[in-house]
């Protein structure tokens, strides 16, 4: 599975590679706005490859490889899955896991206009970080920023999409999914009640363990 590390998630990964019994690797990507779009999706492209050229080192299957992320790594593991197929790379990946995920840059959901304040995390900031990744939409490679804008997903990994209650992004995991449906991937959707963006950081609330608990779950079955 590749990830990013930061600090708040490092108990998550940890719990992954216990429970699910996987190795986990995290992706030190460079981050905008010093580095723009798509600096940061190449940096995890290039993760993904090497772990892939380098499976038997690390005692990797090559045939039970996962991407995930949550918020803006969701944006970056559904980006690595459309680079994988539009440069024809042997991959085929286990599944994907993406707890309240990015995927929208178009910022004009019923929830983006619902939640501008909200904790951790609402549609004002998601406005003001906008212009630090510097994504052309003239470009072809700007729909990994944006990947619902995409027309086709038949052939994607199957799916664990998280969405919490009150967040400015919920509304992206909804419509990827049914997307996703749509073309005839299999999803598991776990649209959890009472949270915000980020609710996970509060290790120890029995919603974080309850939706930790549905990650593994499903990882466990793709594997």
């Amino acid at each position: 599975m590749l990830f990013r590390l930061t600090i708040n998630h490092y108990k998550n990964a940890m719990r992954y590679a216990s429970e699910v019994g996987c190795k986990v690797i995290f992706v030190n990507y460079r981050l905008a706005p010093k580095n723009p779009h798509p600096v940061f999706f190449e940096d995890c492209y290039s993760a993904m490859c090497w772990a892939y050229d380098n499976a038997d080192t690390l005692g990797i299957d090559t045939s039970r490889i996962g991407i995930g992320g949550d918020s803006a790594g969701s944006t970056l593991s559904v980006g690595v899955i459309m680079m994988a197929k539009d440069r024809a790379h042997p991959i085929s990946f286990a599944f994907q896991m993406l707890p309240y995920p990015f995927l929208d840059a178009r910022n004009n959901s019923e929830a983006c206009k619902k939640y501008t304040d909200t904790p951790m995390w609402n549609s004002k900031l998601s406005e003001r970080i906008a212009p630090m990744t510097r994504v052309d939409r003239s470009r072809p490679d700007h729909i990994y920023y944006s990947p619902v804008e995409a027309e086709n997903f038949a052939g994607f990994p199957p799916a664990y999409i998280e969405t919490a209650e009150f967040d400015c992004l919920h509304d992206d995991g909804i419509l990827y999914a049914k997307k996703l449906r749509d073309d005839g991937v299999d999803v598991v959707l776990n649209e959890t009640l009472g949270t915000m963006h980020g609710f996970d950081i509060v290790q120890r609330a029995k919603i974080t363990k309850s939706a930790l608990a549905a990650r593994v779950k499903f990882m466990k079955e793709r594997f």
